[in-house]
């Protein structure tokens, strides 16, 4: 009789343990656990610096400057986005700004296509003001402009197998041109280079190292 319930109770541990052992995991598991604490604090506004950015033709193929405009705006960053056919009137309008306000400088010129050809006819529009630019983003411009003696640093994000072409300073230009092909970045093309995420990336961090730069101090007349 002895051996018989000696039998069965190794037989109910046998069987109950292993479900004794998963309900208490399943127990610990519905326990809930302290969550770290989270803070949203928000991104501090750069209140310095000018940042424009044109679209091309119809504001319809260009919407990847929307986004990057929208992508720097998170970053603290102000922007202003317009078709390309406003750019010689926003030129006039900071050649104005930049002759009373301190806080217009760097000023920051970011296109694509039709946008990027008129980042560099605005930024000539400023040279005859002498006001200085001090970055020029192009997305896949498709004429080749001569980049201005009054800008000092252009990164030309082309594609020279589609319409996207390099870029040469004019006459007394002692700045910087980076034309950099980016044909080995799948996907991209003219209609759809102003919307990569990875070129977005690099503008946003060459903008944000602009912005962050000692400003300097504008020589008295």
């Amino acid at each position: 009789m002895r051996s018989g319930l000696a039998r069965f109770f190794v037989a109910a541990i046998v069987v109950l343990a292993p479900l004794v052992l998963s309900g208490q995991a399943a127990y610990a598991q519905a326990i809930p656990r302290p969550r770290p604490e989270i803070t949203n604090r928000p991104v501090a506004k750069i209140d310095h610096g000018t940042v424009y950015l044109f679209r091309g033709l119809a504001n319809i193929f260009s919407l990847g400057m929307n986004t990057l405009a929208d992508e720097l705006n998170e970053r603290g960053v102000a922007t202003t986005v317009k078709n390309h056919s406003h750019a010689l009137r926003l030129a006039d309008q900071l050649a104005k700004k930049y002759k009373t306000d301190a806080s217009v400088p760097p000023i920051i010129i970011i296109g694509h296509s039709l946008g990027a050809n008129v980042a560099l006819t605005m930024s000539a529009r400023l040279a005859k003001e002498g006001v200085p630019v001090r970055l020029v983003v192009l997305f896949d411009a498709t004429v080749p402009h001569r980049v201005p003696p009054n800008v000092q640093e252009v990164l030309n994000l082309h594609k020279p197998s589609s319409v996207g072409v390099a870029v040469a300073g004019a006459a007394g230009f002692e700045g910087i041109i980076d034309n950099k092909d980016v044909s080995d970045l799948p996907g991209v093309g003219h209609i759809s280079i102003d919307k990569s995420k990875k070129l977005h990336a690099e503008v946003i961090e060459k903008v944000l190292s602009v912005l962050a730069e000692k400003p300097r101090r504008r020589k008295k007349k």
